[in-house]
């Protein structure tokens, strides 16, 4: 039996897939911009940033929000599925994850049937 319980499980994996996927976003959007091309400077004025304030969110030395997201894929005209590829990734990992869990109940249940067994034994005895 594993060492965490499903709800720690499910949050440790669910974390570890959401830091996983910062780094891949921001390899998304760079992609897609030198794809344009567009350059850095250019992305920085349509955000009113600076080049460094916006290479840095490109390169993950400061923190993307959610609203300079929206806003750099709006400037980039790209789709939402070319910049979050990972979705159906993640979909299938869940679907995994589910798998392996009912596999840990059904091996609780065996485990739970040999108990009640023994136990009705030792009072039959």
């Amino acid at each position: 039996m594993s060492e965490f319980s499903p709800n720690t499980r499910k949050q440790a994996v669910a974390s570890q897939f959401i830091l996983d996927q910062d780094e891949r976003i921001r390899n998304n959007l760079r992609r897609i911009r030198l794809d344009k091309p567009m350059r850095v400077v250019d992305m920085a004025r349509q955000l009113n940033i600076s080049t460094n304030q916006y290479s840095n969110l490109e390169l993950g030395k400061s923190k993307l929000n959610l609203h300079q997201l929206f806003a750099i894929i709006q400037i980039l005209e790209c789709p939402y599925a070319s910049v979050f590829d990972f979705v159906e990734e993640y979909s299938q990992s869940l679907k995994d994850e589910i798998e392996q869990l009912k596999l840990e109940i059904i091996q609780l249940k065996d485990h739970n049937r040999l108990l009640m067994k023994e136990v009705q034994s030792q009072a039959h005895s």
